[in-house]
């Protein structure tokens, strides 16, 4: 036993003899100082359990998603509440680590060690319920298409259709607000999106549908002119005059926003784009974006995130074949997507 963790017992057994029955639990509290390594450590332990239990459930929506099926509403906020908790986590173990030192010597500052210390057992109760909460006889549900999908027949569906379709469904479920498209460059993500733009552009469920490139090079200037120039939206003077005459009037309309070639994270209410959860007031607002980086997907907030990966060899061929005008007669191949 190191001397500092024979230190903080003794300190907090004499602090829990030292006071009456009649107010133990002030003497836990006043122990919390002194077992915040302890604290920590089960905080670790029960996050990691609740990380495998999300990896669980996320297989068994992705199995469930490659069947044609829609994720329930009460997985999604399961699963929303799991990545808010870990956040929160995350921020406990950064206070955690980034404690500073008292007088030079290895006795933490006690006042720093209460929180950190009455915060994990916070964390410890919220991971632990959300670990008891996942237990989920069904995780998806077949849902009325609400915008158009490709026809499945009993030709060859190519891989890029494949994709097409799990973002429209992923578009349809209420949980996503924000999607993310992400793979190395070239593996046809623009094309994806555009198959997207082309599927969605007549469809009863949005008023306006916006398709714009960010680029490496990208500014909320350039885009708000590449806005203005594809669909006729009057000029501002500035960049704040030009966002208040997109908001206003997308503010009042169910509108579907996909954004191009994505590279950092980009404030869309500054373009313009009024970002306002799932639906709101009757309107329905959807973001996608496309990106070579899962990690620009987090910076932009994605909920939902498809992988596009390099085309094998027969789906490149079915590809080829299309693009040729020939008649598909390869087996469908099973794709079996990452994310």
């Amino acid at each position: 036993m190191s001397f500092l963790s024979f230190l903080s017992e003794t300190v907090a057994s004499g602090i829990a003899a030292a006071v009456p029955s009649c107010i133990g639990s002030v003497s836990e509290y006043l122990a919390y100082p002194f077992k915040v390594s302890d604290n920590m450590k089960a905080l670790d332990v029960a996050t990691n359990n609740l990380v495998a239990a999300q990896a669980d459930v996320k297989n068994r929506v992705e199995s469930a998603e490659l069947q044609g099926l829609t994720q329930n509403n009460q997985v999604g906020e399961w699963l929303g509440r799991v990545e808010e908790v870990k956040g929160e986590v995350d921020e406990i173990r950064k206070r955690f680590h980034g404690r500073t030192w008292c007088l030079g010597t290895q006795l933490f500052n006690c006042w720093s060690n209460y929180w950190i210390s009455r915060d994990a057992i916070k964390g410890l109760q919220e991971v632990q319920k959300l670990c008891d909460n996942n237990k989920f006889e069904e995780v998806a549900a077949q849902l009325p298409p609400q915008v158009q999908e490709f026809p499945v027949g009993s030709e060859v569906v190519p891989k890029e259709e494949v994709d097409c379709q799990r973002i429209l469904r992923y578009i349809n479920n209420d949980q996503y607000d924000i999607i993310g498209i992400w793979g190395m460059g070239g593996v046809g993500k623009t094309h994806l999106l555009q198959l997207v733009h082309n599927s969605c552009k007549g469809s009863s469920a949005f008023d306006v549908v916006l398709f714009v490139t960010a680029s490496r090079e990208y500014s909320v200037e350039k885009i708000q002119a590449e806005l203005c120039d594809k669909y006729g939206f009057g000029r501002g003077t500035s960049v704040e005059s030009q966002a208040v005459i997109l908001s206003n009037y997308l503010s009042n309309r169910n509108f579907l926003i996909l954004v191009d070639d994505v590279w950092d994270k980009i404030d869309l209410q500054r373009v313009g784009i009024p970002i306002v959860p799932g639906l709101h007031n009757q309107f329905k607002r959807k973001i996608v974006i496309t990106t070579r980086s899962e990690s620009a997907c987090g910076m932009m907030g994605v909920k939902k995130t498809l992988r596009v990966l390099k085309l094998d060899t027969k789906d490149a061929l079915v590809y080829f074949m299309k693009m040729l005008g020939m008649k598909q007669s390869i087996p469908i191949l099973k794709y079996h997507p990452l994310h």
